[in-house]
């Protein structure tokens, strides 16, 4: 059925000079790092992304470390689903850098730093131990694919769709025009 996702990133501000905020060397935080909570969530919720909304904080427009995202996706079976994403740059540190909720079916779950899921309604909470966002898995199915072995987990149109819909955030925030 129906899925909603609340999706927050407590990434901690960085100084506006750092080069990870330089459009021509790093990107800007919402290409160069929510790209990948964008990806996420198309994994899970989509792949058609059918609607979006992005709000920046005024104060964080010129470097886009502050940012509400609403998306609205479409299963390939055609059902419909929701996200919500909060990125921000001046939550306490000691807080976790991401949280994410997803409710489903009379169901949630609550994935506290990828180290901690809590289940409500689904089951009994579980101790992930070590935080594991896939790195050690993207590089060796990067390996297979330089190798000629296919993966479901790589889709060029996939990162494509990701990339293009964070120049088009962060034209938006920035109020500059996309390219996209």
């Amino acid at each position: 059925g129906p899925r909603a996702v609340v999706y927050r990133v407590n990434a901690g501000r960085v100084p506006d000079a750092h080069w990870t905020l330089a459009r021509e060397i790093g990107g800007g935080r919402i290409v160069g790092e929510l790209c990948h909570m964008l990806d996420l969530l198309a994994f899970w919720l989509g792949p058609e992304l059918v609607a979006w909304s992005a709000t920046g904080l005024p104060s964080a427009a010129p470097t886009g470390q502050g940012v509400a995202v609403s998306l609205g996706f479409r299963d390939p079976g055609g059902g419909g689903h929701v996200a919500s994403l909060a990125y921000v740059s001046m939550g306490a540190k000691g807080l976790a850098k991401e949280w994410i909720e997803t409710h489903a079916g009379g169901g949630s779950l609550r994935l506290d730093d990828f180290t901690k899921l809590e289940s409500h309604g689904l089951g009994r909470a579980q101790d992930l131990g070590r935080a594991d966002k896939g790195h050690r898995a993207e590089i060796e199915a990067f390996r297979d694919a330089i190798r000629g072995k296919r993966s479901p987990l790589l889709d060029v149109e996939a990162a494509y769709a990701a990339t293009d819909l964070a120049l088009r955030i962060d034209a938006a925030v920035s109020g500059r025009e996309s390219d996209g």
